[in-house]
């Protein structure tokens, strides 16, 4: 059996969460975000986004949590600008409730405890044993299209929660 780091890291899994809400896909019912406030290039920007997020997520060959704050200055290329950044506020707000506080430790949280209550190692080794990453980010959700999944040079891999459980 090899040795893996698991990470859910909030930076890529804030990014899946925008690529949701501007696709409809997930959380279609947050009203509050008018569809054109984003960019209309923002499927070509979210991947420039996630690359800069996953070169900036490395110092010296290691994996650094920053935080989802610190890549917010990534995420203005995303959207429209607006002199009145209230809704773009608001929306940061809802994934920070949603990822942080719901349920009662947040969807974050919850994600981790289904990583490790219910995948067993060997579930995680036999989907591991072509690849030669180490180091593995789980997202709650599909990768925005586009966006880097593998880098071989840092040995990472990124993948749903969903490939894991398949």
């Amino acid at each position: 059996m090899r040795n893996y780091i698991i990470d859910v890291p909030d930076e890529l899994n804030l990014l899946v969460f925008l690529n949701n809400v501007q696709q409809q896909k997930r959380f279609p019912h947050i009203d509050f975000f008018p569809v054109d406030y984003f960019h209309p290039e923002f499927e070509t920007r979210i991947v420039q986004v996630w690359n800069a997020c996953l070169e900036e997520m490395f110092i010296d060959g290691n994996h650094i949590q920053r935080g989802w704050e610190y890549y917010k200055k990534h995420l203005r290329s995303l959207f429209y600008e607006y002199d009145n950044n209230k809704q773009l506020n608001r929306l940061f707000q809802y994934f920070e409730s949603w990822w942080f506080h719901q349920a009662p430790r947040g969807n974050q949280y919850l994600l981790e405890a289904l990583f490790w209550g219910t995948i067993s190692h060997r579930i995680v080794d036999h989907k591991m044993k072509e690849e030669v990453a180490r180091q593995v980010f789980v997202v709650f959700d599909t990768p925005p299209k586009g966006c880097r999944t593998i880098d071989d040079s840092k040995k990472i891999l990124i993948k749903s929660i969903d490939y894991f459980l398949e």
